[in-house]
């Protein structure tokens, strides 16, 4: 029931910016057999380029004023997808993970866990499944690993390799991030 990029988009058009938002592949596409093979490419950096090429010949678009906006795995390579688009001004990550991407998955895990009720041996059984299906997935040598959650093996490995921190870093463009203080993607460091 929740729309948050559609209440963003509406938000923001009603302060006279525009957007472009569009589904990565993962969602829009519902036959998951299609998506055996896909990449970072295909998943982001692809898409992401042909929107912004569109929305940057849209009449009434100011070329010095377009922003690539991302949220959580979104975020994540928003960095990547600005770098390759000469014409973007400027980066907003909402709720970027810096973590690695099992560590992030087992504490959402446990989290939902603790929401629903679940049991402490049925939240250490998921968390033991969660974390030997990346223990194969880091591995690189088996290549007959299943696919996760709906992806390959191989996509898997290039977002566990994606340093968000050092392309944050790396990046010549100004970027904001947005995090929620209550989200479970970032741990707030603790003081003894």
């Amino acid at each position: 029931p929740n729309k948050p990029f559609a209440d963003l988009a509406k938000g923001l058009g009603d302060r006279g910016i525009a957007t472009l938002r569009f589904d990565k592949r993962f969602f829009a596409i519902k036959d998951k057999t299609k998506l055996a093979s896909v990449t970072l490419k295909d998943e982001y950096y692809d898409d992401a380029a042909i929107a912004l090429s569109l929305l940057s010949t849209y009449p009434g678009i100011d070329q010095a004023k377009i922003f690539v906006l991302g949220h959580s795995e979104g975020a994540m390579v928003a960095p990547n997808v600005a770098a390759a688009f000469p014409k973007t001004r400027g980066i907003v990550m909402m709720a970027p993970g810096v973590r690695p991407i099992d560590v992030m998955l087992i504490d959402q895990l446990e989290f939902g866990a603790k929401l629903t009720g679940r049991s402490a041996d049925e939240v250490a059984e998921q968390t033991k499944e969660l974390t030997a299906a990346f223990a194969a997935i880091r591995d690189p040598s088996k290549k007959d690993t299943p696919p996760f959650m709906g992806a390959p093996a191989a996509y898997w490995r290039e977002v566990i390799a994606l340093d968000v921190p050092k392309m944050v870093h790396d990046s010549k463009l100004p970027i904001l991030v947005l995090q929620g203080d209550q989200d479970v993607q970032v741990k707030k460091p603790t003081t003894s």
